[in-house]
Order: C-alpha cells, then sequence, then structure tokens
C-alpha cells in the first residue's frame, strides 16, 4: 500500500511541476504572438529556450527585453539582429536602434542607423519609416530643409513617428513665422574651410558634464591606467561633420559614447580627449582608467588616446585643431614626463602590438606629428633635468 501511495505522489508532483517551454518551428512567431498578448514573460521564456536564434528571434527577444526594462539586454539582442542574412530583420533592428538613440538625444547615432536601415528596407512601409527617423534626425541636427524633403518621400499616412515629426515641423515653421527663426545647418563639405584658430588655455578641457556623458559601465570592465607613458591619436572619420556649436559637437560626443558602449560593448568613449573642428578639447574617458582605442590590451595600457572629429585622410585638420592639440599634448607629456617619441599615430601603435595596419589617424594628421614631437622637445630642452 505505502509503495503504491508512493508512486501516485511522484505522479501527481510530476503532474504540478512547471512544465518547460515546447520550442515551436517559428519561435519568433510564437513569442512575438504572447507578446502582443500582453505576455511578455511567457514570450522570453520561449525565446530562452531556443539554443540558437537567429536575426528575426533576436528583434523579437530585444522587443521582449524592452518591454520588461531590460533596455540594454534589448540593445543587445538588436545589435545582434543586425548582422541577420534577412534584409528586412536587418531593416528593423537598425530602424530600432536609431528610435532609441533619437529617444536618448543621440542624433547622429540615430542618423548612422537609420542609414543603415535604409539600404535594407524592401518594403514601403519599412522605406516609410526609415524617411521618417532621417527626417527626424536632420531635424535634431538643425536642418529643417532635409527633414521637410525627407517627409516628403512618406507616402503613407500611418507610419511611427509620422506624428511626432509633423508636429515638431509644425512648430518649426510657427517659430520661423512668428520669430524669423534662422535654422543652423549640418555641414557635409568633403573638404571644410579652414576655421580661424582659437586660442585654447592650457589644456582647457570641457568636461564629461558639458556633454552630459553617461556613466562608466562596470561590466565593461574598465582597468585603471595605473600612470601614463605615451599618446596615441585618431580621427574619428566622420563622415558628415556636426555644425561649428557647442550643443552639435557634444551630441557627437554621445553618439560616439553610444557607439562604443552599445555597439562594441566597451566600459565607456574609447579616447581620453576629443578635439572638434573649432579646437574645443573635450574630456571623453576620465584619464585614471585604461582606454579603448589602439587595437589591444597591451597597446591600450598606460596610453592616452586623442581623437579629432574629421576625416584626415580626405582633409587636413583645422588650425583650430592644431593649436588644441599642440598645446594638449604639450601638457600632458610636460606633467606625466611622455617621451616625444611616444607620440604616435593609431596605424603606429596598431602594427606594433598586432602586425596588423589603419588608416588612422589619416594621412594629413600622420603628418603634422612630427611637429607635435618637435614642441615637447622644445620642452624638455628649455626645463633642466627633463
Amino acid at each position: 500500500m505505502g509503495r503504491v501511495l508512493g508512486c501516485l505522489l511522484v505522479i501527481l508532483l510530476a503532474g504540478c511541476a512547471t512544465p518547460k517551454p515546447e520550442v515551436s518551428g517559428d519561435p519568433a512567431g510564437e513569442a512575438q504572438a504572447l507578446l502582443d498578448a500582453g505576455r511578455a514573460a511567457g514570450a522570453l521564456n520561449v525565446l530562452e529556450a531556443v539554443e540558437r536564434r537567429d536575426g528575426a528571434a533576436e528583434l523579437v527577444l530585444g522587443d521582449v527585453c524592452r518591454r520588461l526594462g531590460r533596455e540594454e539586454d534589448g540593445l543587445s539582442a538588436y545589435w545582434r539582429a543586425r548582422d541577420a542574412a534577412v534584409p528586412s530583420v536587418r531593416c528593423q533592428a537598425n530602424l530600432r536602434l536609431g528610435e532609441v538613440a533619437l529617444g536618448r538625444q543621440d542624433p547622429y547615432l540615430a542618423r548612422a542607423r537609420f542609414d543603415d536601415a535604409e539600404g535594407d528596407a524592401e518594403s514601403v512601409a519599412l522605406l516609410a519609416r526609415v524617411h521618417v527617423g532621417q527626417a527626424r534626425s536632420w531635424l535634431a541636427l538643425g536642418d529643417a530643409e532635409k527633414a521637410r524633403a525627407l517627409r516628403a518621400r512618406v507616402a503613407l499616412s500611418e507610419v511611427r513617428g509620422l506624428v511626432a515629426l509633423d508636429t515638431e515641423l509644425g512648430l518649426l515653421a510657427e517659430a520661423a513665422r512668428s520669430a524669423g527663426a534662422v535654422e543652423e545647418s549640418v555641414s557635409e563639405s568633403v573638404e571644410p574651410a579652414e576655421e580661424a584658430p582659437v586660442l585654447v588655455p592650457s589644456p582647457g578641457i570641457l568636461t564629461r558634464r558639458a556633454w552630459r556623458a553617461r556613466p562608466v559601465r562596470a561590466r565593461g570592465n574598465p582597468e585603471p591606467m595605473g600612470g601614463v607613458s605615451r599618446i596615441t591619436l585618431h580621427h574619428t572619420a566622420t563622415k558628415r561633420l556636426p555644425a561649428a556649436s557647442e550643443v552639435s559637437n557634444a551630441a557627437l560626443l554621445r553618439a560616439l559614447q553610444s557607439d562604443h558602449q552599445n555597439g562594441r560593448r566597451w566600459a565607456d568613449i574609447g579616447y581620453h580627449f576629443v578635439i572638434d573642428r573649432q579646437g574645443r578639447v573635450w574630456e571623453g574617458r576620465e584619464l585614471r582608467w585604461q582606454g579603448a582605442h589602439a587595437g589591444s590590451r597591451a597597446a591600450n595600457r598606460h596610453n592616452i588616446g586623442v581623437a579629432l572629429v574629421g576625416n584626415f585622410d580626405r582633409y587636413p585638420p583645422s588650425a583650430a585643431q592644431k593649436a588644441s592639440l599642440t598645446a594638449l599634448v604639450r601638457w600632458l607629456c610636460s606633467a606625466n614626463d611622455i617621451s616625444p617619441d611616444q607620440i604616435r599615430g593609431h596605424g603606429q601603435v596598431l602594427k606594433a602590438h598586432t602586425g596588423s595596419g589603419t588608416a588612422c589617424p589619416g594621412r594629413h594628421l600622420s603628418r603634422y606629428i612630427t611637429s607635435l614631437r618637435s614642441a615637447v622637445q622644445a620642452d624638455r630642452v628649455s626645463v633642466p633635468g627633463l
């Protein structure tokens, strides 16, 4: 009798146990149906039971995680979905990343993601959503003319973000009529004109607070710098330059940080300093943390990363950038006793540590490194004991 009761108890307990979710042949579709029904936790269970998720499943996973308040996990899923073989999945992943970037007031990052999405938009509905996102990005960057041109290409009346775009354009038009507002445009020049030199205090640095930097992410495992002994120069290879204002360049810094933290999974922006076209010097990653810019862990050790905004394979740094770079490097070398021969371009450092190469920091900036070394050497000669 006792044995029978024991068997019955085992059967009852097995019947009460929570069954492991069975994965259908279409986990993405099943999870989407659960998400649409308001059962985000159930959708998560279905997707987590899949051993290897395809791009469509990663896309739904991103939506599920964000619905559950796990924003960063959702963004990571979208980034994985960008590698999908199906163009429409890649398009939707980039659309979502662009829309998140807009919500975070990172119009440069948003525009990059929407531009990526455009090439994979295979339907009228997806292309319309891309144009709306692009228009909102350009509007956030101050170019209302481009925003209106993109809005004119949207033929559908129900598109995500369209109401917000029309509202923003309407408010802008009203402001222009009432106050004669002049919009600030974004330069797309391949060869920007030289600006007048800007005298920068030594070092005259705009702190992380000035560009509203996000906190360092511990999961990126930032390592203490432990002293500095070299400087590596970079260019950002930015395709479209920001406008001249401090606000526009602060937005570029936030976009770089977002790309490094969300796309590359780094703890923070990779560079320690960024110099814009107007010669402003911006604090990037704090110097107490080792950077992520030179190409390998060994290459980054004790190495200060300085990036200049622009693509110096195509045009030279501005006079203001060169003046600020010289002032910054002279200050850093003096404060840390860095030898002039330890001022190098990214390509030179990467080749020395990994054997591979890169065009960074561009041929025009690479030519200027000799002048930088001479300036630092002159400082060392003029100060006894150095």
